[in-house]
């Protein structure tokens, strides 16, 4: 019975961890086929609940990042008002800004700030985790 009981947490614990698993994007910089701009989001959980996210930005290039356009999408869950216990999955943009940056990064360095919204302003879950990035401002 242990083993069953060991067994199932284990089960849980990986569909859990695949429910709030980062991701990744990255774009070139400029006509550059070696200096890029990277953004990886770790959602944060609170109570088994996704309540917010950090976003990590590596500015590999030799010019400071001022502003970068960073988009995140994924799947959230609600139990369904039909019926009790029935989970649906919905796929949204959970937060889209071009977000200008007051001390810019600085050339081949990393910087890790909070999303400045809640990723989960739905209640629920959150899987399927898509970040986007586009247009880096370096000067």
């Amino acid at each position: 019975m242990k083993k069953l009981l060991f067994l199932f947490a284990m089960m849980l614990s990986i569909a859990s961890s695949a429910i709030h698993a980062e991701s990744t994007a990255s774009c070139m910089v400029g006509n550059s086929n070696t200096e890029y701009v990277q953004v990886t989001v770790y959602p944060k959980r609170v109570n088994s609940s996704t309540a917010g996210a950090t976003i990590k930005i590596v500015n590999a290039s030799n010019k400071p990042l001022i502003s970068l356009n960073i988009t995140i999408t994924g799947e959230t869950s609600t139990m369904g008002k039909e019926e009790f216990n029935k989970e649906s999955w919905t796929t949204r943009t959970l937060f889209s800004r071009n977000l200008i940056f007051d001390r810019f990064i600085a050339p081949n360095s990393t910087s890790t700030i909070d999303c400045p919204t809640t990723l989960n302003s739905y209640g629920g879950q959150i899987r399927n985790l898509e970040v986007t990035i586009g247009n880096p401002s370096c000067k």
